[in-house]
């Protein structure tokens, strides 16, 4: 492991809970990013203590997510959030779970999460608790699904498109079983709210592999928004060539939707993602600039620059 230490907010938070009685243990995203020698932006600790135990010991603590056992602890001037181990019930919308229990087991709380790499739990002090290989699909750089990829799928749908998400960031490939689950299960991200979709869609663009959105489509994640797929993807590779803002990196992907007839109306794709305002006008004249000759002189483009802005 990278020689990454927590902030000591987070260390005084692990050693309070241990302090008491309880086991506490770093897990998630920041695990992950520890192992691969980068700074966690966020810090998520999970806990056999019970959320009214959490604000017990941290007062001035707020329930967040009493219901999931989700309670963010404030420390000095900084907060954290810090979940009791549990067990998920099944998933009627594959999106939230109808149910939570609370256990004392955390191989039982690591079972129900979503890929590998994020299933790591590391104590304050002592060795990483990996009981599904995560460390080893970390330096294999390969994201696989924690048990059977189509059941964690049917569960939570947002899992699919955020596989393609780290794949985008984080330059790791979908294992192959993982793979062929999301192209199985592809149909239920159609069930998922538009901003989600959209927040996940943005993620991506805004990676170093921004034409990973194209993958999106070619999976069947996008089909209630793109009815059409790509023939040829190779203009979304061009996407990497726009600098790295929202706005820059979804005209660019409009545009190529558009120039591939994926879809009808770049304005009509953005308002069901629920893009603001600025950005589909921006997009819906970028589209419409390139489908005609570029302007051939200064005064043909001071006047597309009067009307497009």
């Amino acid at each position: 492991m990278a020689n990454i230490m927590p902030p000591k907010y987070v260390r005084q938070t692990l050693i309070s809970l241990q302090s008491h009685g309880h086991q506490a243990y770093l897990v998630g995203g920041c695990v992950r990013d520890m192992l691969l020698g980068v700074r966690a932006q966020d810090w998520d600790l999970c806990t056999s203590a019970l959320p009214e135990q959490v604000m017990e010991i941290f007062p001035g603590s707020r329930p967040t997510g009493l219901r999931h056992g989700t309670v963010t602890v404030k420390v000095n001037s900084r907060s954290l959030e810090v979940t009791t181990f549990r067990s998920d019930g099944g998933y009627t919308d594959h999106r939230h779970p109808d149910m939570v229990s609370f256990v004392g087991d955390l191989t039982t709380d690591l079972s129900r999460r979503d890929f590998t790499m994020n299933a790591i739990a590391l104590p304050p002090a002592g060795l990483a608790i990996d009981p599904f290989g995560g460390a080893e699909d970390i330096e294999n750089r390969l994201i696989r699904c924690v048990g059977d990829p189509e059941r964690r799928f049917e569960e939570d749908a947002l899992r699919m498109l955020r596989a393609l998400r780290f794949s985008a960031r984080l330059g790791f490939d979908i294992e192959g079983a993982t793979l062929a689950a999301i192209k199985k299960c592809a149909p239920l991200a159609a069930s998922l709210a538009a901003e989600r979709v959209r927040d996940e869609t943005e993620k991506i663009l805004l990676t170093n592999s921004p034409q990973t959105a194209a993958e999106l489509i070619g999976l069947g994640l996008l089909d209630r928004y793109v009815p059409r797929r790509p023939a040829d993807a190779a203009l979304f590779l061009r996407l990497s060539e726009l600098p790295k803002k929202a706005l820059e990196r979804w005209c660019g992907f409009c545009a190529a939707l558009d120039s591939c007839g994926c879809i009808d109306s770049v304005e009509a794709l953005l308002l069901s993602l629920r893009l603001d305002s600025r950005t589909v006008r921006c997009c819906r004249d970028a589209s419409q600039i390139l489908r005609g000759a570029p302007p051939a002189s200064d005064a043909e483009w001071k006047r597309c620059l009067r009307r497009c802005g």
